[in-house]
């Protein structure tokens, strides 16, 4: 389950996997303490999700279900309409190109806007360790830069460790 504000608009959203089916995606109440009704989007078949906004296009981030098991990344786009979130999504892969994305499962997208105005997007995801070394009070993060090349397409590489400044 996540929220997504939208400053366009300055709506806000209710994300969450809808009985393990699909991404549900539902607006905010004013006060953000309820949703004005049903469901406007059906995403794709994720848990984790992380909804973003990178120009005029939405992007989900997702992870199968397969619960504590880490797995592939599922990043799918939908394009921004006078409604709001169009209902159709297309997913454009595992940006990480990673089995596991690292071990983790996504938790939030946060792009970070440069004083020069650039924005640099951070993937943010958390490892779980339910029966590691400390189970559940040992989890981790991994925080990593999203890269969006000129062709549209997104890329996720491993770093052992990145500056900000560098993106």
């Amino acid at each position: 389950m996540g929220l997504y504000y939208e400053p366009l608009s300055a709506q806000a959203f209710l994300i969450r996997s809808v009985a393990n089916q699909f991404a549900g995606i539902s607006r905010l109440s004013d006060d953000f303490l309820n949703t004005t009704g049903g469901i406007i989007s059906h995403g794709p078949q994720v848990e984790g999700q992380a909804l973003f906004r990178a120009g005029s296009t939405y992007y989900l981030w997702g992870s199968h279900l397969t619960g504590w098991a880490p797995n592939p990344a599922v990043l799918s786009v939908a394009a921004l309409s006078n409604a709001g979130l169009n209902t159709t999504w297309t997913p454009l892969g595992n940006p990480s190109g990673d089995a596991t994305t690292f071990d983790s499962q996504s938790t939030f997208v946060l792009p970070y806007s440069h004083p020069d105005g650039h924005v640099t997007y951070i993937y943010m995801g958390d490892r779980w360790n339910e029966a590691g070394p400390g189970g559940l009070l040992n989890a981790t993060y991994v925080w990593l830069p999203l890269l969006q090349a000129s062709n549209g397409s997104w890329s996720m590489p491993w770093r052992d460790s990145w500056r900000l400044g560098d993106f």
